[in-house]
């Protein structure tokens, strides 16, 4: 049964995640989100503590948590990224204006972890993938039409991230079709309407227990 928990919850969800045994939710024009237990079906709310670090933001755009602990948060408007890091507490603070490696877009809306516990960002309404490296705590660009084996190749805006059991990263676009990369040796290939995707953009993406990708696109699934 459908149960309704929208009233209760910040109004505008813009996103929504696993933490921990809970589910939280994004948006409201705030930078407050709200955590769900669908076992107690207990609601709470944060405070406003990510504001300072937010200061231009009006909606966290993404929240999720690393396999680590630590507790990622995403700001539109610049905001960057907050780590909260699980051993200690302490907070990370990453913009494009002061970052440790090469990061110059502050907008993203997905994300993916990948074996080695890094994390791969599609930067909102582009072609680039933000890498975090999980040893040295620093970020690095890829821009998707440079990886070889798709090299030279027109890509549209990254809509959507996804990893499969290889470790290979698929990445789904707002146009384009779907880039296969296997960021353990920098190759990708590439797969478009031409190779029987129903439609170039792709909206969201889902692996089965039988290994089978599942592509959501404005003409219908794909598989």
């Amino acid at each position: 049964d459908w149960k309704l928990i929208s009233k209760n919850l910040i109004t505008g969800v813009w996103s929504s995640d696993e933490m921990g045994d809970d589910l939280i939710f994004t948006g409201g024009r705030t930078t407050r989100f709200t955590l769900y237990n669908p076992l107690t079906g207990s609601l709470r709310h944060s405070t406003e503590f990510l504001k300072p670090y937010f200061s231009n933001s009006d909606i966290v755009i993404m929240a999720f948590r690393h396999s680590n602990g630590d507790q990622w948060f995403s700001g539109n408007k610049g905001g960057g990224f907050v780590r909260i890091r699980a051993e200690d507490g302490g907070i990370n603070h990453y913009t494009k204006d002061n970052p440790p490696g090469n990061f110059t877009w502050s907008y993203y809306t997905s994300y993916v972890e990948d074996d080695s516990g890094d994390l791969w960002f599609g930067v909102n309404k582009t072609p680039l993938l933000l890498h975090w490296n999980k040893r040295t705590d620093s970020f690095s660009e890829v821009l998707v039409d440079t990886i070889p084996g798709h090299m030279g190749k027109d890509y549209s805006a990254i809509n959507r991230l996804i990893r499969d059991d290889q470790n290979n990263l698929w990445i789904g676009s707002d146009g384009s079709g779907i880039v296969k990369y296997d960021q353990t040796n920098n190759r990708a290939v590439d797969y478009r309407f031409e190779d029987g995707l129903a439609s170039g953009v792709i909206s969201s993406m889902a692996f089965d227990r039988k290994g089978r990708l599942w592509m959501g696109t404005p003409n219908g699934l794909n598989c």
